[in-house]
């Protein structure tokens, strides 16, 4: 992931599996889902 962020950092961010990280990152969630670890991401301050 960009900005320094690794799957590890993201997973403890969002408080997800790091599948489920992955799979955002691919694209591959719901789209209800990726919004709402969108949502939290940038409540975390991560930019995007």
């Amino acid at each position: 992931m960009r900005n320094g962020y690794n799957i590890k950092h993201l997973t403890d961010t969002l408080g997800v599996k790091p599948r489920e990280g992955r799979s955002f990152l691919a694209g591959q969630l719901a789209v209800e889902r990726t919004q709402e670890l969108h949502e939290r991401l940038m409540a975390a301050g991560v930019p995007l």
